[in-house]
């Protein structure tokens, strides 16, 4: 069997054309250079989106807790403070305000009166979302409340919180169930 060897001066003319080209030529560059803004252009954005929705991740939780406060207000059937025995609690509920503002509020009513007098409110704590997040959606009548004894829900639906073009929504059922999707 013939090995083949390279033609005499092969190694000469190879090592004399690598010394000559001294880099990449201005193609490879502008190539290299477009591929590496165009993926830097990708995860910026993509980052920048991420951090939004951490943010309305955030304030969907937030929402949340004040409406499992609520809730929690009417399991406990808080007494009025003021120590009158004839004014108990009937409800507990959040007013939403479109603006971002949501409140906690309370009702009472006489012990022996029936029914469940909600346009009678009173504020218990006011929150507000932060800037950037607004209700997109609300519920009807603009609040949500659990009457006591047996957490009926007045107004369920939902609540739908955004930022920019990115929404997340909370929903609220008749049996008192809160769902954040």
């Amino acid at each position: 069997m013939k090995i083949m060897r390279p033609r005499r001066g092969f190694f000469r003319r190879a090592a004399r054309l690598w010394r000559t080209s001294a880099g990449f030529s201005v193609i490879e560059m502008l190539v290299t250079f477009t591929i590496v803004l165009v993926l830097s252009g990708i995860f910026i954005g993509y980052n920048r989106t991420s951090g939004r929705q951490l943010f309305l991740y955030t304030e969907q939780a937030k929402v949340v807790g004040v409406l499992n406060e609520a809730k929690s207000y009417a399991i406990q059937r808080l007494k009025d403070t003021e120590g009158n025995e004839d004014i108990v609690a009937c409800a507990y509920g959040v007013e939403f305000e479109m603006g971002g503002a949501y409140r906690v509020f309370g009702v009472t009513k006489d012990i022996n009166d029936d029914g469940c007098p909600l346009d009678d409110r009173t504020t218990v704590k006011t929150y507000t979302l932060d800037s950037g997040v607004g209700f997109v959606s609300l519920p009807p009548g603009n609040m949500v409340a659990f009457e006591i004894p047996y957490l009926t829900t007045h107004n369920p639906g939902t609540v739908r919180l955004g930022i920019g073009t990115i929404q997340k929504d909370i929903e609220i059922s008749q049996g008192g169930a809160i769902t954040p999707k």
